[in-house]
């Protein structure tokens, strides 16, 4: 029993890794496909924030819906959520599909409206819709214990992505056509083998209920905004380097691709493995900062060994990155700036990450979305403040917002165990 139940412990992470890889492959495969061009922009472009919402969505219901659940302790509790999640889902993808071009103007002003490129943030809006409809049967499954869906399903998406585009690419279509299709390709087999779950609960939640749980939508609705304005740094990113090279976005995008790639394997491992453990109250307080301490100290230690190499190796590690095309002299050295200066963060990214889960798991929401906050006006303050716009401005702000970030964390940390001590 024991050598069974430790099988059933490493295969979370384990799935994780190779999710995480296959991941890193997909990533690979679009870099040697559209290099720095502008067709790597335009897909970011269509792709960035309906995958940003599918990923802000699967954590609230992977993590905070999870710990929330286990406190209610309750059926109806949880047909209610779903009713709503899926119905929010489908709402905020047909806003999504009518408001692209509104979309376009306020987060890419780089960038002139077109109808091939307002149909394909469109279809992409498609996407998110098939893969929202599939989390909550995730979820659930993670809240019953059966958390290898929630860290497989990663990888099964990259697969079906990779392997759906290299099929579209055979027979000749626009590449950028073909990576759009893939990404909905990729959701659709999610929702049909989770169909037995969403059965499951269509029909109990197609009778409402009058009840309205307001503690579990509070949460939902503080941890979405937590998610939103931690997030925006990055949509800042892509505003202004939608203004300076073309290109300038897929650089960015690719740094933030291989230096996010050890820091949310290690995130979403502590949020999967541990924090649904410590919203089960089995704990005591001090367990828990035991638990909290000896995971954070053990991946930081892990990670910062790891990150010391790739930074060392940046420019090598951008070369082996596009082994299959060349891009330009000032494309390489910007990408090697901006990776160097997010891996050289990476740890303290990682703390920020976990302790945000482990907040939202405690129902505390103050110090970070204050933290989230200050982050985003440090990050917006850096760009206004800079004379010429240029790669190493993206890198400096990542510094500046992220170390801000973990501190405010940090500060709530420390106010929160003396609250517990007392």
């Amino acid at each position: 029993m024991k050598l069974l139940s430790l099988k059933r412990q490493l295969l979370v992470p384990v799935l994780l890794v190779i999710g995480a890889l296959a991941a890193f492959a997909r990533e690979l495969v679009i870099a040697n496909r559209l290099g720095d061009s502008l067709g790597a922009d335009i897909f970011r472009v269509a792709y960035s924030l309906p995958n940003y919402m599918t990923q802000t969505l699967g954590t609230l219901l992977t993590t905070v819906i999870v710990g929330l659940l286990i406190r209610t302790s309750s059926r109806e509790a949880k047909v209610y959520i779903f009713y709503k999640v899926s119905a929010v889902v489908v709402v905020v993808s047909l806003i999504g599909m009518a408001t692209v071009e509104w979309q376009l103007q306020l987060l890419y002003p780089g960038f002139e409206a077109d109808d091939s490129l307002l149909r394909q943030m469109a279809i992409c809006w498609l996407m998110f819709m098939i893969a929202g409809l599939t989390l909550f049967p995730r979820a659930d499954l993670n809240l019953q214990g059966y958390r290898w869906p929630a860290a497989s399903s990663q990888l099964f998406r990259a697969a079906v992505f990779i392997l759906s585009f290299l099929i579209i690419d055979f027979f000749g279509a626009d590449i950028v056509d073909a990576l759009i299709w893939s990404a909905v390709i990729s959701s659709t087999p999610l929702l049909a083998t989770h169909w037995r779950g969403i059965k499951k609960w269509l029909p109990l939640a197609l009778k409402g209920f009058e009840r309205v749980y307001a503690p579990v939508l509070a949460g939902i609705g503080l941890a979405g905004l937590l998610q939103l304005i931690s997030s925006a740094p990055r949509f800042i990113d892509r505003y202004f380097a939608s203004e300076f090279l073309p290109g300038a976005i897929a650089i960015v995008e690719y740094s933030y691709g291989i230096s996010l790639l050890a820091v949310g394997l290690a995130v979403n491992t502590l949020a999967i493995a541990i924090i649904p453990k410590i919203s089960e109250g089995g704990f005591s307080f001090f367990s828990r900062r035991r638990a909290l301490g000896l995971a954070v100290l053990g991946f930081s230690l892990v990670l910062c060994v790891f990150i010391f190499i790739l930074m060392r190796h940046a420019d090598k590690l951008v070369d082996i990155f596009f082994f299959m095309i060349e891009i330009s002299d000032e494309s390489k050295a910007g990408m090697s700036r901006v990776l160097q200066a997010q891996l050289s963060v990476a740890p303290v990214v990682v703390l920020s990450g976990f302790l945000c889960h482990f907040y939202v798991a405690q129902n505390k929401y103050i110090f970070p979305v204050a933290a989230a906050a200050i982050k985003v006006i440090a990050k917006v303050s850096f760009f206004i403040m800079v004379p010429v716009l240029g790669y190493d401005v993206f890198a400096n702000s990542y510094i500046l917002a992220e170390v801000a970030f973990f501190i405010i964390l940090a500060l709530g940390v420390v106010k929160y165990s003396k609250e517990k001590q007392c």
